[in-house]
């Protein structure tokens, strides 16, 4: 199990050490990635839907509280988080919004677009950076 983690967590370095390489810009600003002194951070939630909009999303599942809307240029998706690691780094940073932009490697994007992944509960490992976008190292998909 311990293996396990830190395999894990080595590929997510991995990922995100090329995108901070590559240069990847964050939408809206003129500057690179990069020079955040936080580490890997995890969310963990449900995947409500994939391609609509928040607002919907919250009019037809009005039981659940903390619906978030991830953006990336692949679509959106709406998540029922449950909880993320470092709590209050992540409020603090995406604020009152509750729509956070992701980035990453096409196919952990697409995975999380997926029709075969709906009301599937999902774990996302990577980088909260404090313009309200989220690096994106790995995406595992529990029970």
């Amino acid at each position: 199990m311990l293996w396990k983690q830190l395999l894990q967590k080595s590929l997510i370095a991995v990922v995100l050490l090329t995108a901070i390489e590559a240069g990847a810009q964050v939408p809206g600003n003129t500057g690179s990635v990069g020079g955040e002194s936080r580490g890997i951070t995890f969310f963990r939630g449900t995947i409500v839907c994939a391609g609509c909009s928040l607002e919907a999303a919250q009019a037809a599942n009005p039981h659940l509280g903390h619906l978030y809307a991830f953006n990336s240029d692949h679509g959106q998706v709406v998540l029922n988080m449950d909880d993320a690691d470092e709590r209050m780094w992540w409020e603090t940073t995406t604020g009152l919004s509750d729509r956070v932009w992701l980035r990453g490697p096409d196919q952990l994007l697409s995975s999380l677009l997926a029709e075969e992944n709906l009301f599937k509960k999902v774990e996302v490992a990577g980088l909260l950076r404090k313009e309200g976008v989220f690096d994106v190292g790995s995406v595992t998909f529990l029970g």
